[in-house]
């Protein structure tokens, strides 16, 4: 089981059907307190907006949204706000560019981090998992590189492709030119420029990017 945490939730909020769902994650404990601008509270600096759709919508037309993004940011390190729902279904007389406009403020330039979720039952497990992370960190290393080599896959080449402006046929060039990854990692950048396809400026990137601390 994850370790626990505990979510401070506004008493005046409308959102009882998210809070009584997150009260019955095991390794949740909510409390109920009155909050400024704030739904929830994941972690001591961290606090959360949730917003169905249609309320974010009315929010944003009657700008106490943005009153409550600029109070929250001056009182918590981080803010997020969870979407619930799609914007563009709700029913509110708002034009789509307006939507537009508005998802792309909060995403880009509010400095709040904006999630989108379809419904409560999502939202609950979402919530809980940021606490999680927020109050504990991951606890495992994100990998470095979005794909791990498959068994299948050369090693070698795999290791190679791996440098700075190398693309797969400079790969392949320069483990025929000198056989093996460690040979084209100790190379010089005139011995890498021997090799085809490989200028300076590829060579200099290369020899820089194995030696750098």
């Amino acid at each position: 089981m994850p370790k626990a945490v505990n979510i401070v939730a506004d008493k005046n909020s409308n959102l009882n059907r998210l809070v009584n769902r997150l009260a019955e994650i095991d390794y949740v404990t909510v409390e109920r307190k009155e909050l400024v601008g704030a739904d929830l509270i994941i972690a001591p600096k961290c606090a959360v907006i949730v917003k169905e759709a249609r309320d974010l919508l009315i929010a944003i037309i009657e700008n106490t949204l943005f009153e409550d993004i600029a109070r929250l940011q001056a009182l918590y390190d981080d803010l997020a706000i969870v979407i619930i729902g799609d914007p563009y279904k709700a029913n509110v007389r708002m034009e789509t560019r307006g939507i537009d406009g508005s998802l792309s403020y909060l995403s880009l330039l509010s400095g709040a981090k904006v999630i989108n979720s379809p419904n409560f039952e999502q939202t609950a497990g979402l919530i809980a998992r940021m606490s999680l992370h927020m109050t504990h960190g991951l606890g495992y290393e994100v990998a470095t590189r979005a794909e791990k080599t498959k068994v299948s896959a050369p090693v070698a080449r795999f290791l190679v492709e791996g440098l700075p402006g190398v693309s797969v046929n400079q790969s392949v060039e320069l483990l025929k030119h000198f056989g093996n990854p460690l040979a084209v990692f100790t190379a010089s950048v005139k011995d890498l420029m021997e090799v085809k396809f490989i200028n300076q400026e590829t060579a200099e990137k290369i020899y820089e990017a194995v030696r750098k601390n």
